[in-house]
């Protein structure tokens, strides 16, 4: 095992300040709570945007530490691993400048920076593995440690509370000026691992960074990925991208021995590197379809109109905060749009609707179907059927779908159980044939088993909403999207397992359209022009010739506008590819 040796060997202290120098266009933070995170659930986002990266560690992760280790040995190690990755990943020589970083909050860090890529830089907090995070978010400790890794230049033992922990991310935030700030699954779903769906640690650093970005002076783009649970989802990921994650992997486990025994277990490590999915996907409903959009930046709801000459103009704030990355737009039956989307710390749906000049006057708590407390509560999908009446659904904590039906007076009924199982997040409503139809991803569940994922739909009939599970065969790695064609029928496209090609399907029948690579939901018109994520961060789009790359830089699903596409880049602003 060889360790990098310190660049630094006397301690230097680096002043905490408010903010850096101004960023790129676009800078990412990635908060996780061990070494290793960032390589399985959040690449190959992580990997492909390194130009301005920093990865936030907030424990040192000595907690698994072999019986022949000290902790501080094996943090090192850990600490090691990650330089190896990073390095790798960015394809230059693994030397880096080490030092300790004062933070705003009078903690020590350790903060590394890659000599040749001084973009790229690593920050540990070094707080104590397993018990200290999230005994402290759930309010079970006071206050936790740290630990001093084996030859770091951060020798400084310090005290951490809920407190202080949430306004060091913050700081971290402010110092590094992100636009994407990219953690963990502060909500993981049940059902598809045990003993827990996630380590507690990986829930308690996401709901930490969620809560220290609503602080956060700038207007970034926050990204939940999901952990454990990947293990038995289907693959994701195209076998390219697969490679590219696998080899990051390596890398650290490389210099992780005690990680490297277990680099192909089927039930850790080899199926966590299999696929990449957001906890909440962002969908590709944020649009009417015509001339605006919405989308969460900076904890808010921001609006933008296109004018008469096509040009679409600056972002407005919608109030609010807490939201969840995705806005679904519908329009109800008196002509007025209605927006949906869910406030991530309360779990609860929240909508606002336009007044009669087209603005919004502010955000009303819709609830959830399963009360207070009820974090497996999905993103809302709503549609209107052929009498007008708008719905809303959501995935409810019993894995089905609930709804809601609103009023004649604007207001909305009561929760409806529509019964079902495995359902995923991330629905599509469709009005097609007469009939409102609720697309979802369903996945078996057995522990330790991968799951088979298929699309159901939930269609309307004359006695209510009834599931039909057989109306589109086929394996699927993510949420569906479903349009009403010019044919009145549903066409409802999504990745197909192993290959992350797109498929679309149409009464039964299902026609492969090839694959623009990468990840995500497809968005398409009901004239069939088809958009997706690729390979390179961008958005691609299927013509007669097959898929052509049509630009953008993107983590988020595109959406369709006309017969064009829009997509919101990493850097905040939204941008049409093709008109």
């Amino acid at each position: 095992m060889r360790f990098v040796p310190l660049v630094l060997a006397a301690l230097l202290l680096i002043a905490g300040q408010t903010a850096a120098a101004r960023p790129p266009s676009a800078v990412f933070l990635n908060v996780v709570a061990h070494q290793d995170d960032d390589l399985l659930f959040l690449t190959p986002d992580l990997s492909q945007t390194l130009k301005a990266s920093v990865t936030v560690y907030v424990t040192s992760g000595e907690g698994s530490h072999p019986e022949s280790m000290t902790p501080e040995d094996y943090a090192e190690m850990r600490q090691a691993g990650e330089r190896n990755a990073y390095a790798t990943m960015a394809g230059v020589a693994n030397r880096w400048d080490r030092v300790a970083l004062r933070t705003g909050t009078g903690t020590t860090a350790e903060l590394a920076t890659l000599r040749a890529r001084p973009s790229v830089k690593l920050v540990f907090l070094r707080l104590h593995d397993w018990s200290d995070l999230h005994g402290l978010w759930n309010g079970e400790v006071a206050s936790g440690g740290t630990v001093l890794p084996t030859g770091s230049p951060a020798r400084v033992e310090d005290t951490y509370t809920r407190d202080k922990l949430t306004k060091t991310l913050t700081w971290l935030m402010d110092h590094f000026r992100p636009t994407v700030i990219r953690t963990q699954n502060p909500a993981p779903l049940s059902g598809f691992y045990a003993p827990d769906p996630d380590n507690p640690d990986h829930t308690a650093v996401a709901r930490f960074t969620n809560l220290a970005a609503e602080s956060y002076e700038g207007k970034a783009q926050v990204r939940n990925y999901r952990g454990y649970d990947d293990a038995q989802l289907p693959t994701g990921l195209d076998p390219a991208l697969r490679a590219e994650r696998t080899k990051a992997f390596r890398a650290y486990a490389d210099v992780d021995t005690n990680v490297a025994t277990l680099f192909d277990d089927t039930a850790s490590y080899l199926g966590w590197r299999q696929t990449m999915l957001n906890r909440w996907p962002s969908g590709v409903s944020w649009t009417d379809g015509a001339d605006e959009a919405y989308a969460v930046l900076g904890d808010e709801v921001k609006r933008w109109r296109r004018n008469v000459f096509g040009e679409w103009g600056k972002p407005v704030g919608l109030g609010g905060s807490g939201f969840a990355p995705a806005v679904t737009v519908a329009r109800q039956a008196d002509g007025r749009l209605r927006l949906f989307s869910l406030n991530r710390n309360t779990f609860d749906v929240v909508t606002a609707v336009q007044d009669r000049f087209g603005d919004y006057s502010g955000w009303t708590s819709l609830g959830n179907p399963n009360g207070p407390g009820g974090d497996q509560t999905g993103l809302p999908a709503a549609g209107t059927d052929a009498q007008g009446r708008l719905w809303f659904f959501v995935r409810n904590g019993g894995g089905g779908v609930s709804a809601r039906q609103q009023n004649a007076d604007g207001t909305f009924g009561d929760w409806q159980d529509m019964h079902g199982w495995g359902v995923q997040d991330g629905l599509s409503v469709v009005s097609a044939g007469g009939r409102l139809q609720v697309f979802a991803t369903q996945c078996s569940a057995r522990l330790y088993v991968t799951a088979t994922c298929s699309i159901a739909r939930l269609v309307q009939g004359e006695s209510g909403f009834e599931w039909d599970t057989s109306v589109v065969p086929g394996a699927a790695a993510t949420a569906p999207t479903a349009v009403a064609g010019t044919d009145g029928k549903a066409h409802v496209y999504f990745r197909a397992t192993g290959t992350a090609a797109v498929l679309m399907a149409v009464d039964g029948v299902v026609t492969d359209l090839g694959n623009p690579g990468g990840p995500g939901e497809v968005a398409a018109t009901a004239t069939g022009e088809v958009y997706a994520r690729n390979a390179a961060h961008g958005i691609s789009a299927r013509g007669a010739s097959g898929w052509r790359a049509v630009g953008g830089h993107t983590e988020a699903s595109p959406a369709v506008v006309g017969r064009g596409v829009v997509s919101i880049g990493v850097d905040g602003r939204l941008t049409q590819l093709v008109h």
